[in-house]
């Protein structure tokens, strides 16, 4: 996934937030934690602060005032979020050596070990064809 991509996503995703109809308190939380660990891993400080809101219960007082300051902290957060994505891009994940390489990277990499192999042979195939009694 691009860059881009996960910005749009984010944007979307904030855009849902801020409609204020949508009431699936909890389900903002999950969906950004998911969309952050993704896209930032989970070792970020937008991760963590994302991870340590708390969601009132409705019979707590003041309810629609927490409910609001959550709100407004969880898209805060995830305009944070969408900054440091376009400043430093996602995180990539590698789980081997070659995932590490660009493809271009990999084909001049194994050019290179082709020729040196090649030469290697052709060589030592010179070398016995001009001296028999070794």
């Amino acid at each position: 996934m691009r860059t881009s991509q996960a910005v749009k996503i984010l944007e979307k995703h904030k855009k849902v937030i801020e409609n204020p109809n949508y009431d699936s308190d909890f389900l903002w939380q999950q969906e950004s934690l998911s969309y952050i660990e993704k896209f930032l891993g989970k070792d970020t400080n937008e991760y963590r602060m994302m991870n340590s809101f708390h969601f009132p219960t409705i019979e707590e007082r003041d309810y629609d005032a927490k409910l609001q300051a959550i709100r407004h902290l969880l898209i805060t957060s995830i305009t944070q979020a969408i900054s440091v994505l376009r400043n430093v891009g996602i995180k990539r994940e590698y789980h081997n050596i070659l995932c590490r390489y660009s493809d271009k990277e990999l084909i001049a990499g194994a050019i290179s070990v082709a020729v040196v192999i090649f030469s290697a042979g052709f060589g030592l195939a010179k070398f016995l064809t001009v001296c028999p009694n070794i």
